[in-house]
């Protein structure tokens, strides 16, 4: 039985500045992908757009309505693409795909830093899990350079690291940290400047700013003048 849904407009219900901002801003490479790449910019583009909406300076500004309206539609586009995807040959989550990685961190979004459902949850868990296995790939790094680009996964990547926990958050902290070494990225302000083009909220900085902590943390030195005097 198909999904009954009514799209529901946006344009005006948003401060004008808020959409030119999101527009400007759209991470257009998703397009690139080759499967799904327009579902996936669509999908993205909504969350974006909520991203901003509870961030400064809008936080408080936007029409709540127009967020709800916004919020349903993305979820919506969600269950339908993970639908097709379920649909296709080899199944959802099975293997590796940019596409299926794509959703997956855009619902981690909408879930974790929108809606804040606790990050112990089952649903954090399955769709941690099914992140891991959609990027896990020897060629991880070179097939999101050449079919996306970096920028996304690491988007991607700290989407996942949002929930993370134990062993999954140690596999996708070091995936992070190599992408951060492959863009150049030398300190969190550039980093969070090149996720802001995706989805990010305040949320976000608070907890990704905690791994970049750690992941940039100069290793312990012990000088041997200081092991002399112990």
């Amino acid at each position: 039985m198909p999904f009954y849904h009514l799209e529901i407009s946006i344009t005006g219900e948003y401060p004008e500045a808020l959409l030119l901002e999101a527009a400007r801003s759209a991470p257009t490479s998703i397009l690139s992908i080759p499967t799904h790449g327009f579902e996936i910019y669509n999908i993205l583009h909504r969350i974006h757009r909520l991203g901003l909406a509870v961030s400064p300076p809008w936080f408080g500004k936007v029409d709540r309505v127009a967020v709800s309206n916004t919020l349903h539609d993305a979820e919506y586009d969600m269950i339908m693409l993970s639908m097709k995807l379920a649909a296709e040959e080899d199944g959802p989550y099975s293997e590796p795909n940019i596409a299926s990685a794509l959703l997956v961190a855009s619902q981690l979004f909408l879930y974790a830093a929108l809606r804040m459902i606790p990050v112990s949850s089952r649903s954090c868990e399955v769709f941690v899990g099914r992140l891991i296995v959609a990027l896990n790939r020897e060629d991880l790094f070179e097939a999101w350079a050449e079919q996306c680009s970096l920028e996304a996964l690491l988007w991607v990547v700290c989407m996942g690291l949002l929930v993370a926990s134990d062993k999954s958050r140690s596999w996708l902290q070091q995936q992070m940290e190599e992408t951060v070494q492959l863009l150049q990225i030398r300190d969190y302000d550039d980093m969070e400047d090149i996720l802001k083009n995706y989805a990010w909220s305040n949320l976000c900085s608070t907890r990704i700013g905690g791994v970049w902590n750690e992941v940039s943390a100069p290793p312990l030195v012990i000088e041997i003048s200081e092991l002399e005097d112990l």
